[in-house]
């Protein structure tokens, strides 16, 4: 490997590396190396504070090829090409460093956070504990520890970690915001996420980011008059902050104030992982018809996302005489199906824009997110639809031939999970063993509509007697059909309850106390999807206490 080959060879140069010019000996007298090596890379870290990595580089090469302190040269180096982006050879001099000085603190942390946003997770959490068993009272390695826990889904043992860096330090304002950011959006302990947020703004009064998750808690406590009042404080002094202006636009529209939501809801382009749609060669559309020429609809955001923004894809034949519409290759067909005229072209998000030959006539582009901001500033500007997509007819008659076979005089569709870390999954999912009441009502038959079941769950539905249809729901085709033949789908805020409101079919959704803006803050109706009725928790209960109304409701249901 190349990095006991470079430890073997002590000053071997990588090709490619930036050099610090050779000082001529008739003119200066060579340094020992032991200057020569400390002082290039205290060159090198004056440089990387000030921005200058390339040039840093050269002078932490010039300390290794000094041949002393190469421990601390190749970390620096490491920091400059994390600085320029040089992820691979950052690796390679991390790892150098730590076979030179395994004890090395300092490195550890340095390649445990690249680990850990590499994907590799678990290597992080070792890194880290090595760090953590070596200096035990670093508040900030406690820290980046339960970063990394969090990351690999062991909440509590991300919280305990957070608690220890506190307790170690508890003027660490960033261990404050990151405890008080598992508690609102993986806990749903929106009280406790508070009184974190106003302790890292009691350390620190100018740190944004608390004032902008401090929203967010009081949001999903209700308390909106406060909510306003702390956005419009915070945004005289911040005017352009990207998250308090995001978080304020989510608030408004959670409350069906679209006029004044929808402007900022843009800034999802400015956040961390919104799609850059820059690489499409055409100017954004104005909103204005178009003359001449076609309009390209781009997907963004989650399956989820698409199906509900389509709703507003119907306004655009009245705009251009051709509209083409970017999707997921799962939502391709079904999308195909239901917006005749359209063009439909299902591709993956980073796939090579070639295929956008074929429509030479293209002369602007548009976000799919971007629709609703020209034609749903008020509840009267939405129509009160019986379903926009359409489910395959043949499909819809074979799902229901085989629903006959089940028996029972009312079909169910059910799924029990929805989101991902990023997304709050731990509140808007159930444990299957909460719908057990479910099954045994006696007229009803049960089909699964979850996706990626786990092996116990399959196991546990052909205990229940529920039917487990291995094209569902991979195959979101398949799976509108299906839905279309059943008699009501019950679900959690995931792509099927999308799918059955799309669809204009009867669907009970299970919502936390706190959902996402598209489901409201209260009440029984979404205006996106006329035919679902929404079920919601009390604040400080769980999701699962929504399932007795439902079984209550479902034990009374006749065909």
């Amino acid at each position: 490997m190349r990095v006991f080959e470079r430890i073997r060879r002590g000053t071997a140069a990588r090709s490619g590396t930036p050099r610090s010019p050779a000082v001529p000996q008739a003119d200066v007298a060579a340094p020992s190396s032991t200057a020569a090596g400390s002082s290039h890379c205290l060159a090198g870290d004056r440089l990387l504070a000030q921005g200058l990595a390339e040039r840093a580089c050269g002078e932490y090469q010039a300390a290794i090829e000094a041949g002393d302190d190469c421990a601390r040269a190749h970390l620096g180096q490491s920091r400059a090409y994390i600085a320029l982006g040089r992820i691979d050879e950052a690796f390679d001099s991390l790892e150098v460093a730590s076979a030179l000085n395994p004890e090395c603190v300092a490195t550890l942390q340095c390649l445990a956070a690249l680990r850990r946003d590499s994907g590799a997770v678990a290597e992080a959490i070792a890194l880290l504990e090595r760090a953590v068993a070596l200096q035990p009272m670093r508040s900030d390695l406690h820290c980046e520890l339960a970063l990394a826990l969090n990351r690999a889904g062991r909440v509590a043992a991300a919280v305990q970690a957070y608690r220890t860096a506190i307790a170690l330090n508890p003027r660490a304002a960033a261990a404050h915001i990151n405890l008080g950011l598992v508690h609102l959006q993986q806990l749903g302990e929106a009280r406790e996420a508070e009184a974190h947020f106003r302790a890292a703004l009691a350390v620190d009064a100018t740190r944004v980011e608390a004032l902008a998750n401090l929203g967010l808690a009081l949001h999903d406590q209700g308390r909106h008059v406060e909510v306003f009042e702390l956005y419009r404080h915070a945004l005289r002094q911040h005017a352009d902050h990207t998250e308090l202006r995001w978080n304020q636009a989510l608030a408004r529209l959670s409350l069906g104030d679209y006029a004044q939501g929808w402007p900022d809801y843009e800034l999802r382009f400015s956040r961390p992982g919104g799609r850059k749609l820059g690489r499409f060669p055409y100017p954004d559309w104005d909103g204005d018809t178009l003359r001449e020429g076609g309009l390209l609809v781009l997907a963004e955001q989650g399956l989820g996302d698409e199906i509900m923004f389509a709703s507003c894809l119907e306004d655009l034949r009245a705009v251009a005489h051709r509209v083409v519409v970017e999707c997921s290759p799962r939502l391709a067909p079904l999308f195909a199906r239901s917006f005749g005229g359209m063009h439909v072209h299902g591709v993956e998000r980073q796939a090579a824009l070639d295929w956008l030959d074929a429509y030479p006539d293209l002369v602007a582009k548009t976000a799919i997110g971007s629709l609703p901001a020209r034609s749903r500033n008020d509840l009267t500007s939405f129509p009160r639809h019986q379903g926009y997509l359409r489910a395959d007819p043949k499909a819809v008659a074979a799902y229901r031939a085989r629903l006959d076979a089940l028996g029972g005089s009312v079909r169910v569709g059910l799924s029990w999970r929805g989101g991902t870390d990023k997304t709050r999954s731990m509140l808007r999912s159930l444990d299957l063993a909460s719908l057990r009441p479910f099954f045994d009502i006696a007229q009803a038959r049960f089909v699964c509509l979850q996706h990626g079941l786990h092996e116990a769950e399959r196991r546990a539905l052909s205990g229940y007697g529920v039917a487990v249809w291995d094209e569902i729901p991979s195959d979101l085709d398949a799976t509108a059909a299906l839905i279309s033949a059943l008699d009501v789908v019950v679900t959690v805020a995931n792509t099927n309850a999308h799918l059955a409101g799309a669809l204009g079919r009867p669907a009970w959704v299970l919502l936390n106390a706190c959902p996402e803006w598209r489901w409201w803050q209260s009440g029984e109706r979404s205006p996106w999807y006329p035919s679902l009725t929404l079920l919601r928790a009390e604040r400080c209960h769980p999701l699962d206490a929504t399932i007795g109304p439902v079984a209550e409701w479902l034990s009374a249901l006749r065909a």
